[in-house]
């Protein structure tokens, strides 16, 4: 008979047992995913929003927030560049829905996934240019679009780039240095030279910290802000990042108020789902998500962003039918490509190599990463899909 053990970090297990606010078993389970700080377990076992971290701790969140009340005081136009992913359409909507608090000229773009490619593009630019948009403000890309940002610049277009992903840098030895877009600000938790107390957040949750920013500056209604949390809280989900410090607040706090949302999308699409139970994790991360992430795969993520903007129940409701048929079509594209593609590896005997590698003809390009996921979870190695 199999027999189960415990896996036990012993020091950090004696470090978290002086904690006296916590059980035996509490600090075991912490003491295994290294959770030792007294705050950080804090936060962990009682995530409150009193114990957000100061947004204004961000590397340039003065200057953006300075850059933002210019932009608006002037009448000048803003507009936001997402991505077309869950997470970038959660950002998308903290920064639309949170800026429309104080301002209405406020417009979005979001790249087209096959056309596009990931990121900022040139049509994006383009489209910028032409409506002469005055700030542009990136959310869940940015950090590494350096051509990018230089011909917004070059154009005198105003850039923040708020972002989550990897800083790209040089090292020589021991001397390593930062390469950064040469924007107006730079949000980004994972700056070299940031000292940020947190640096998992998602792209939602970084877009969350500049308005928060915003709402302190202009005494915003408080309770306005943390209703954006309801879109954060899918993003932090469904991009999973650790559900440890801000991100578990986020999430407590995100579920709380979608379990009572005055939201009509998110209700239209929780409905549609025939979901009639208490909205939980799961219910994000494999239930409203990949409905969401669907129009970014088989159609454009503008439909989503869409569906979430939109206040006329009618039209909601085929927005949410159009969101659910597009999830199922993609449920049935990657059924039939994984199919194909394990015919392939089987035939070839691909699963003898140390990195599956597979050109599959005629299967939708944007499904190529799930059916990937699935490969590698069925094989247990890294796996390429091509089409």
């Amino acid at each position: 008979m199999t027999k189960w053990y415990i896996y036990n970090k012993k020091n950090n297990y004696l470090s978290n047992l002086k904690n006296k606010n916590i059980t035996k078993l509490e600090a075991l389970i912490l003491a295994n995913r290294d959770i030792v700080d007294p705050k950080v377990v804090d936060s962990f076992i009682n995530p409150t929003l009193e114990k957000l971290h100061g947004p204004f701790l961000l590397k340039d969140m003065e200057k953006a927030i300075d850059l933002i009340i210019e932009t608006m005081e002037n009448g000048e136009s803003i507009r936001i560049f997402g991505d077309y992913d869950q997470d970038g359409i959660s950002s998308t909507m903290t920064l639309l829905d949170g800026l429309l608090y104080f301002y209405d000229d406020i417009s979005y773009d979001i790249p087209d996934r096959v056309i596009d490619g990931y990121g900022i593009s040139d049509r994006m630019i383009d489209r910028a240019i032409e409506a002469n948009v005055s700030l542009v403000i990136t959310c869940d890309n940015g950090i590494s679009a350096i051509d990018q940002v230089k011909r917004l610049k070059e154009n005198g277009i105003k850039v923040i780039v708020t972002d989550h992903h990897q800083v790209s840098k040089k090292e020589d030895g021991e001397w390593v240095e930062q390469i950064l877009p040469q924007a107006d600000c730079v949000i980004n938790p994972k700056r070299l030279d940031n000292t940020y107390p947190f640096d998992d957040l998602c792209g939602a949750g970084v877009a969350f910290k500049l308005i928060q920013a915003l709402y302190q500056r202009l005494d915003g209604d408080m309770e306005y802000l943390y209703g954006l949390l309801e879109y954060v809280a899918m993003g932090t989900v469904c991009d999973v990042v650790s559900l440890t410090d801000e991100n578990r607040i986020f999430v407590r706090e995100g579920l709380k108020r979608i379990n009572n949302t005055e939201k009509l999308a998110i209700k239209a699409l929780v409905e549609e789902n025939s979901w009639n139970r208490e909205v939980s994790a799961y219910t994000l991360g494999f239930i409203i998500g990949p409905c969401m992430n669907a129009t970014g795969r088989l159609s454009t993520a503008k439909l989503a962003i869409d569906m979430l903007m939109e206040d006329d129940i009618e039209k909601i409701r085929k927005y949410k039918k159009k969101l659910v048929s597009l999830n199922n079509e993609r449920k049935e594209l990657t059924n039939i490509g994984l199919e194909k593609t394990l015919e392939i590896i089987k035939d070839k005997k691909y699963y003898n190599d140390d990195i599956i590698i597979v050109d599959v003809e005629n299967i939708e390009e944007s499904i190529c990463g799930i059916i990937a996921g699935r490969i590698k979870e069925k094989f247990n190695k890294p796996t390429i899909i091509m089409t």
